[in-house]
């Protein structure tokens, strides 16, 4: 039983590194051409960490009290940050591949490979996400439910087109809104932080964000009713669903504020 005076959200914060171990240590266990790629995608990610972090760093060398802050706010929370640049940066290389998976979907010849290295290179940032960032409860949650779903894809054996390529799809619209984890990595860094028109980022975000959840959610609801749904993937879609809930809201509020 929880301790009332320790909040949910601190023992989560605890588990979330091991989930995010956990699930790259998964990767090691499928064949050699997705270890492999794991391999490669995690190594850069990791790097890309520190890299970014690094170039944030130096950027506001040239602001001083807000480098302070920066500092202050503690390297997981800067890691928070470092974690949506990069999510906007692999989201928008998904937006490459939207178009075979649609295709291939429609007509049933799914490349299973293919789809399988889109899981990874959606999921690799959530995964050491979990490990280095400090994240709010909800993020925790729907980090660790990707994880799991990228091996539910990634335990696909069939190219038929079934409840996984749900997954997929879902990951693969999401990444339309790539501008929404650029605004939330940029939001506090200057120029942006100072920017007369970072209301109107906020609010494109916003809008942005609402059409591609009503275009994701339209499809998954017409989709579920053509395959048949194992119970734990209506509990995937609430988790990614009631953050997408909370995050339009905040980007919301944060547009007529800013």
């Amino acid at each position: 039983m929880l301790k009332k005076d320790i909040p949910f959200e601190l023992y989560a914060s605890k588990v979330s590194p091991l989930i995010g171990i956990g699930s790259i240590i998964l990767l090691g266990l499928y064949d050699d051409e997705i270890r492999i790629f794991s391999l490669i995608i995690t190594l850069l990610t990791f790097c890309s960490y520190y890299g970014v972090h690094y170039c944030l760093s130096k950027s506001l060398d040239k602001y001083p009290e807000d480098k302070n802050k920066f500092v202050q706010v503690g390297s997981k929370r800067q890691m928070y940050f470092v974690k949506n640049i990069i999510k906007s940066i692999y989201l928008g290389l998904l937006m490459i591949f939207i178009e075979k998976i649609l295709t291939d979907t429609i007509h049933n010849t799914i490349d299973l490979q293919y789809i399988k290295r889109c899981a990874i290179i959606y999921t690799i940032n959530d995964m050491i996400g979990l490990i280095l960032s400090d994240l709010p409860l909800t993020t925790i949650m729907h980090h660790s439910m990707t994880s799991l779903m990228c091996h539910v894809v990634l335990l696909k054996s069939d190219s038929n087109t079934d409840y996984k390529v749900l997954i997929i799809l879902y990951a693969t619209f999401s990444s339309l809104a790539f501008i929404v984890n650029f605004y939330l990595g940029l939001r506090n860094i200057p120029p942006i932080k100072t920017w007369k028109h970072k209301s109107k980022l906020s609010y494109v975000s916003f809008l942005v964000y609402v059409i591609v959840v009503f275009i994701n959610w339209s499809v998954q609801v017409y989709m579920l009713t053509q395959f048949d749904i194992p119970y734990f993937y209506y509990i995937f879609l609430f988790v990614v669903i009631r953050d997408d809930i909370i995050l339009m809201k905040w980007l919301y509020y944060d547009s007529k504020k800013t």
